[in-house]
């Protein structure tokens, strides 16, 4: 049993990031229903997928970088595609866009993978990278305007922000806390997929649309890829850090509000959302396709 409260444990502190990385940086500006206790629930709901993600994981032993980027892309497929049906939307866009160019490229490799690797770097070169990837999402925060035209003012975007970092900084030092993958009884693996599963099925009877049929066909070429990673690599174990290494995270908010400013107050609004899908759409496809086709260890 506490193997089973470790993983959801680990889950819960993935999803404390991912929501910064996938909710809090992506729409930029607070929705007008957010408050904390929803907050506390998207959490928890990615936590969930993140949970059912590891699942497949530990299920079919798929291991290193390649398993990485294929959980990654698993929980891309569970939020847009269970969660809520973005993915079915704008055919095909959505179903490259949605699940892995955002969620599994920039939420899991940038937000996840880069910002967790910075911190055992030096501390200028932490604060470089941090800096940088605010100044991206700052850079694409530029568009809403143009989608939105009432917003809220760059002072609720701050607030906003540097409290889903308070939020993923905790999650990065539980991810310290929790770090090692538990390894449960395999029936307690199953519950989480089986959960995702029911759920996809409802949904389908209740909205029968044909597009549907993509995310059984997608995850499915997504664990046939995770089994082909069986055993590829070690299981990543890196040292936990000081908890003032994870501190220059509040860089990604600060450079975020302070680009976005600079843009309207220079530019105005962008179509920078076009740009970002253009540059991260063929990226996080070939990706994904490279890391389920090639042959024996890949990145």
């Amino acid at each position: 049993m506490r193997e089973v409260w470790h993983l959801f444990g680990l889950s819960l502190t993935l999803g404390a990031i991912a929501v910064f990385g996938s909710e809090t940086l992506f729409w930029a500006f607070p929705g007008p229903t957010m408050g904390v206790v929803e907050y506390a629930l998207l959490v928890v709901i990615y936590g969930l997928a993140s949970a059912t993600a590891l699942s497949a994981v530990l299920l079919t032993g798929a291991g290193g970088w390649r398993g990485f980027w294929l959980a990654g892309a698993m929980f891309g497929f569970l939020i847009e595609g269970v969660v809520v049906g973005e993915m079915y939307l704008a055919f095909p866009f959505q179903l490259v866009w949605t699940p892995l160019a955002w969620h599994m490229l920039l939420t899991a490799g940038v937000m996840l993978a880069l910002v967790r690797l910075s911190v055992g770097w030096s501390l200028g070169r932490q604060c470089l990278t941090l800096g940088a990837i605010g100044m991206a999402y700052g850079f694409w925060a530029a568009w809403w305007p143009l989608e939105k035209p009432e917003l809220p003012g760059l002072g609720a975007m701050a607030l906003y922000q540097f409290s889903g970092a308070g939020v993923a900084v905790l999650g990065f030092l539980g991810l310290d806390r929790f770090g090692r993958l538990p390894k449960p009884p395999r029936r307690a693996l199953w519950i989480m997929p089986v959960v995702a599963a029911s759920l996809f099925m409802l949904q389908t009877v209740l909205n029968p649309t044909p597009l549907r049929i993509f995310l059984p066909m997608m995850m499915g070429l997504t664990v046939w890829g995770m089994l082909r990673a069986k055993g590829n690599g070690a299981e990543f174990r890196l040292k936990p850090a000081p908890v003032w290494r994870y501190l220059p995270l509040f860089l990604v908010p600060a450079f975020s509000v302070l680009t976005t400013a600079v843009i309207f107050q220079t530019a105005g609004a962008i179509p920078s959302n076009a740009v970002v899908a253009f540059i991260t759409c063929p990226v996080g496809l070939g990706l994904w396709l490279w890391q389920i086709f090639r042959k024996g260890s890949a990145v």
